[in-house]
């Protein structure tokens, strides 16, 4: 319908304007409109049609792109990429001991059960790979963490355990049964790190005295400087496997105690030592005192000594008296 009205006629100053319409020009402008709204009935199912004509163009065009891309993935460098490469790759992306710390549970959604999601390929890969599972960090210091024991079964497959262990004094018997679980492989555990403080249950012998970790070679012992003396539980811990223990790392250990694990693991050939407290400066000095003595370990080929971020002790200093001392 056109909607052109001549100048200068009625309607047309009607619709130009607000003066008032006698009876016979408002019945010509009702049967206008209602021409016009049977023409926008006629437009609005046009419009429908082509409405639904160009949904079905972009299915189709969705289609063909996905067509079109999984035509291209087949030659994808990705695809062809060998295992191998993907072990490495996928081994970057598993979080780091702080990260899995700060979650506090096994998180579906992060590797390594993320890549076990993307595609059969990446499954077997990923299930095949004993590395992406060795790690197990377990941290129940966080009284919101909540570990499932199926899971930890399953993790268990691996040939070779990489264990973090943080516990507390005030721990269930679900926290106590994971630690049981986990005790149970330990002839497989390449490495071992406690957090063990006053507070901690693990600090209890009774709990080392059943292990064996003949596979063992790295020992992190995360013991404040108020926990009880370890030294003999762990000699006795070693002395029942047929040890390889070659890297240890210690939290404010005293001298003796250094001394004797040292002389006793000459497999030791990594030493970490991290101080957090400034008021024990003799204790520091007598542990310089051993560790720069060339009697003492000279197997050792590494010696990291260092401080708590804020720590007034002057860690620069002992450095450079290890390692003047030590050649």
């Amino acid at each position: 319908m056109s909607e052109s009205v001549a100048p200068g006629t009625r309607h047309h100053i009607l619709l130009n304007s607000n003066e008032p319409p006698d009876e016979s020009e408002l019945t010509f402008a009702r049967s206008v409109a209602s021409k016009v709204d049977a023409s926008l009935e006629y437009l609005d199912h046009k419009i429908a049609n082509l409405r639904e004509h160009l949904k079905r163009r972009k299915e189709d065009r969705a289609s063909l792109l996905s067509y079109r891309m999984r035509n291209k993935a087949i030659s994808s460098s990705l695809r062809r990429m060998p295992p191998e490469l993907l072990r490495e790759i996928f081994s970057w992306t598993l979080p780091s001991i702080k990260e899995a710390l700060d979650v506090g549970r096994f998180e579906m959604g992060q590797t390594p059960w993320l890549l076990t999601q993307i595609n059969s390929r990446w499954r077997a890969i990923v299930i095949s790979t004993p590395s992406s599972w060795s790690r197990i960090v377990v941290d129940y210091q966080n009284t919101s963490s909540a570990y499932s024991l199926p899971l930890i079964t399953a993790w268990l497959g691996s040939l070779k355990l990489k264990i973090h262990f943080h516990a507390s004094q005030g721990m269930n018997s679900r926290a106590i049964n994971v630690f049981n679980l986990l005790s149970q492989h330990s002839s497989r555990w390449e490495e071992l790190s406690f957090g063990l403080t006053s507070e901690l249950y693990v600090s209890n012998s009774g709990v080392l005295r059943p292990l064996k970790v003949p596979a063992l070679e790295e020992l992190a012992v995360l013991e404040g400087p108020d926990g009880p003396d370890l030294s003999p539980v762990f000699l006795s811990l070693i002395d029942r496997s047929s040890y390889s223990l070659r890297r240890l790392c210690l939290v404010a250990p005293a001298a003796d105690t250094t001394t004797k694990i040292l002389k006793y693991c000459p497999s030791i050939t990594e030493l970490f030592i991290v101080h957090d407290d400034d008021d024990r400066k003799d204790e520091i000095n007598a542990l310089i005192s051993v560790l720069s003595s060339p009697s003492i370990a000279p197997h050792l080929c590494l010696i990291f000594f260092g401080c708590e971020s804020g720590s007034r002790v002057d860690d620069m200093t002992y450095l450079e008296m290890l390692k003047s001392a030590r050649g």
